[in-house]
């Protein structure tokens, strides 16, 4: 049995830091919207973002939205569907402006939209407060959260009304339902039916939303399952007979969602397959430079070497290769990467060198701050269960090696990236805090 912990188990107690990043969040974007609502923001791939835009730019509209028709499907992209829930968010946004006598492109538009990503940022927030600190401590939780309210992402997004922001709450809430599951387990209790129902219900809403919530629910259902097998295993030499039918019914449960998720991922893949082919192959197609050499010019000069009869060639060409990738992906997630606009495309530059300035002092710490976060306090990650939404964060950017590597990939499954990065704050400021630093 695990000994409880003193601190407040109430997730709403996580202190006045939590609060203060709460209504900092609000703050901030009631100004961001407000401000938008006078002067469109413009963005570094053409477009604008926040209520005066016109239309606007959530991300490959015409992908998730016919303003001609604003009602029905949209178009599919070169044999690209998109996945069904997040258009339907659009279409509903849609039929109530229409309601009002609105075009796709009009203010009232704009402001639902908005404010369907504002409550969903929102989410994210009171998601990501809970689980830090069911996970850690409730000044862990607060640093995380106002991690989360100081990053200007988080604002981007609302004001664009994108994807972005909806798969970042699933996927908080997922991490959430796992963690609390997690540790419901090592005390040696029966998981609630709900508990198994927020799990089932988030991980099929997620594969809704993204192709890539398919191997993000294997993964997280896989680590649930792996935890009830080692209880199981610890349990097999005790006398307790509770515990053993407990952590019996945990296990038979947990394969029986496995099992179903699953099912939902086999059902799920035919539409998104087309998508998850055509993302593999985005390293053929990618435009711009990487450290100011075309990734024209290297994919030449690596298909060039890798045709060679001289082995030693044909290594440099792999080395080369596995370098500009790990790179390039490491690069493009902390968006400190270069352009992927073509030399004949001219992207907003302001919006470029923010994006560039926003990657160096904001995004690089915090993944340090996470990876800092991850080597000091690796025996209460894996007593947490934060272990397996790391693994799923992992398998979702693994195919960022593979061809386009941005942010906002990260971004949508960054959740427990910021819980560590608030959990290292801690332990930084607070060295003499048992509360806050582990004893190495």
């Amino acid at each position: 049995m695990i000994p409880k912990k003193t601190e407040p188990r109430n997730p709403t107690s996580a202190g006045i830091t939590g609060y203060k990043a709460a209504h900092l969040f609000c703050i901030v974007s009631a100004l961001a919207i407000g401000i938008s609502a006078i002067s469109p923001i413009p963005v570094d791939a053409g477009g604008e973002i926040g209520l005066a835009a016109r239309p606007l730019a959530i991300g490959d509209r015409y992908f998730y939205i016919n303003d001609n028709t604003p009602l029905e499907s949209p178009l599919s992209s070169n044999g690209n569907v998109a996945q069904p829930l997040y258009p339907w968010i659009l279409r509903i946004c849609s039929f109530a402006a229409m309601a009002l006598g609105q075009d796709t492109q009009s203010m009232i538009w704009n402001a639902l939209i908005i404010t369907a990503a504002w409550a969903a940022s929102f989410g994210t927030l009171i998601s990501l407060q809970k689980m830090t600190l069911l996970a850690f401590n409730r000044r862990a939780a607060g640093r995380a959260t106002l991690i989360y309210a100081t990053c200007p992402y988080t604002y981007y997004y609302i004001l664009s009304g994108g994807l972005t922001a909806f798969v970042l709450f699933t996927y908080s809430a997922y991490c959430l339902a796992i963690v609390n599951t997690v540790l419901v387990i090592r005390r040696g209790d029966v998981v609630s039916n709900k508990l198994w129902f927020n799990q089932i219900s988030i991980g099929i809403l997620m594969s809704l939303l993204r192709p890539s919530g398919l191997p993000i629910a294997l993964a997280m259902q896989s680590g649930i399952v792996i935890v009830c097998l080692l209880r199981r295993i610890t349990l097999q030499k005790r006398t307790d007979i509770l515990l053993r039918s407990v952590s019996k019914i945990n296990l038979v449960a947990a394969l029986v969602i496995l099992g179903t998720t699953c099912l939902a991922c086999i059902i799920a893949i035919a539409p998104s397959a087309t998508y998850v082919k055509n993302a593999s192959r985005a390293y053929d197609v990618e435009y711009g430079t990487h450290m100011g050499i075309e990734r024209a010019h290297l994919r030449e000069l690596i298909k060039n070497d890798q045709s060679s009869s001289e082995v030693a060639t044909r290594i440099r060409g792999l080395v080369v290769l596995g370098t500009w990738k790990v790179t390039d992906g490491f690069f493009g997630i902390n968006d400190i990467r270069s352009a992927y606009a073509s030399s004949a495309q001219s992207p907003h530059t302001l919006g470029t060198l923010i994006r560039g300035l926003t990657g160096i002092l904001f995004m690089l710490p915090v993944f340090y701050m996470a990876i800092g976060g991850l080597a000091c306090n690796i025996n209460r990650v894996i007593e947490s269960g934060l272990w397996i939404p790391l693994i799923a964060t992992a398998t979702n950017m693994a195919y960022s090696l593979m061809g386009f590597s941005i942010s906002r990939y990260y971004i949508m499954v960054w959740t427990p990236m910021i819980c560590l990065a608030g959990l290292m704050w801690c332990n930084l400021g607070n060295n003499s805090d048992p509360k806050c630093a582990d004893t190495f």
